[in-house]
């Protein structure tokens, strides 16, 4: 039962057809109110035309002497004939002079019955009674039980309930149709959508085969695939590039320790098979730590600690901790600086903008420069990150952001980079609201640019 109670089809059939019931029962039950109302004026009307014949038989015209006329059978037939017509339609009569005195009762009167000092046609202690009066004060009541009238609305109800029922079960049935009918594109489409999901994720739903209220649900569903077959694509290249990147500095550890471990070594070759563990260690736990923050920024667990960020210092506080390094590579550093405020997190921003000065410093050409602005545009505050390097080829340039990605395989091996740190980056401004982009002309360097809402606020 609750398996067909969840079935929307059959929902709809149920509310359907209760309320297809509803609105027959109301109709069958105006109808027969309204058999019974018309049953009682016709019987009314038909005893009226009855007592304007009878009438004269027992009182006098009004022109003459007011009378009672107590007629024999054999002297009146007729008058007998109409009292037996009478009696066989179940009507009684009650005959009353202008005095109040009872001059004639038919046999199927009730007994101990009187009636209401003032009648037109109504119900009365269970009957349907009418009368006529002559100017004089005489009165002539008919009467029926309402019982009969009764018996004979339920026949008519009868009818009536068989037609309805017959009604019922065709529009029913025909409603059944139309729903089912109605419905079969959507078990269609999730049909489809279910041999897409089980099986081949590169397939889509045909918009031009659904009807026009379905077109917008397919367009979503196949946004909803394409956005599944991306994450399942980019999780199996990440799981790879993480095995790779983890299978390099573990066989340096294995190899490292067999190599010792196969026969006594000096102590000279001990000590350097420990600085190859601890270094090759170093890479995976710096490795493990940025796949584990990454996770943390696709998943929403890490939680910003904004506030008003001035973002001259954030930025001279980064290039003072990459300036040892551009030292070292013989790199200028500039700085084009404004004292401006944004909301943001400076951890996380100054993490971004370290990440982008040692890149641009570690792969520019020697005696290269790096520039580093800021300012705020129509609400978006941004810095900007400029070298004098080798720059990136127009084909990898929509790859840099890309988890693993390396734009140079050798230079990265010599520098130890994982090619998580853009990645990171773009996560990182993705929590603010904003983007990350890049610029970039092989020979004359490379520009990056981050750009956040200069009012972001965690919602």
């Amino acid at each position: 039962m609750n398996r067909i109670w969840n079935s929307l089809r059959w929902r709809i059939v149920a509310y359907y057809t209760s309320l297809l019931a509803l609105a027959i029962g109301i109709v069958l039950a105006l109808g027969h109110r309204n058999e019974t109302r018309y049953l009682s004026q016709l019987h009314a009307a038909r005893m009226q035309a009855t007592g304007l014949e009878i009438l004269p038989s027992f009182f006098s015209p009004p022109a003459g002497p007011r009378r009672f006329q107590r007629l024999p059978r054999q002297e009146s037939p007729e008058l007998f004939r109409q009292l037996d017509e009478i009696h066989t339609a179940g009507v009684f009569l009650l005959a009353i002079n202008s005095g109040g005195d009872r001059i004639f009762a038919s046999r199927d009167l009730p007994d101990h019955f009187a009636p209401p000092a003032e009648i037109s046609t109504a119900e009365y202690a269970g009957f349907l009674l009418t009368e006529l009066r002559t100017p004089p004060g005489d009165r002539l009541v008919l009467g029926m039980p309402m019982q009969m009238l009764r018996e004979e609305a339920r026949e008519s109800l009868s009818v009536s309930l068989a037609v309805g029922a017959g009604v019922f079960l065709v529009l029913a049935a025909l409603g059944a149709l139309l729903v089912f009918g109605g419905l079969r594109p959507i078990a269609r489409m999730g049909a489809d959508a279910r041999k897409i999901a089980d099986g081949d994720l590169s397939k889509r739903l045909d918009p031009a085969l659904q009807c026009e209220e379905l077109r917008s649900l397919s367009g979503v569903l196949n946004q909803t695939f394409d956005r599944l077959q991306g994450a399942l694509r980019r999780q199996i290249r990440f799981t790879a590039d993480a095995s790779h990147e983890l299978r390099t500095p573990l066989a340096a550890i294995l190899a490292d320790c067999e190599f010792s471990l196969h026969k006594p070594r000096s102590t000279e070759r001990y000590l350097e098979t420990i600085e190859v563990c601890q270094e090759s260690a170093r890479h995976m736990g710096k490795l493990v730590e940025r796949l584990g923050l990454l996770a943390r920024l696709d998943s929403d667990e890490t939680t910003l600690e904004v506030e008003s960020l001035d973002l001259e210092d954030a930025a001279r506080r980064a290039l003072s901790w990459v300036e040892p390094l551009a030292r070292e590579h013989g790199i200028a550093l500039h700085a084009e600086l404004h004292e401006l405020h944004a909301a943001a997190d400076p951890l996380r921003i100054g993490q971004v903008l370290l990440n982008l000065l040692r890149n641009a410093i570690v792969y520019n050409k020697s005696g290269g420069s790096v520039t580093i602005r800021n300012g705020t545009t129509e609400g978006q505050a941004w810095f900007e990150v400029e070298d004098t390097g080798h720059g990136i080829a127009e084909e990898k340039i929509n790859r840099v952001f890309e988890r693993f990605f390396r734009v140079d395989e050798s230079r990265n091996a010599h520098t130890g980079g994982a090619g998580l740190g853009l990645a990171i980056c773009k996560s990182i401004m993705e929590c603010h609201g904003g983007d990350i982009h890049v610029c970039s002309e092989l020979g004359t360097g490379t520009t990056f640019r981050i750009e956040w809402p200069a009012d972001f606020h965690l919602s």
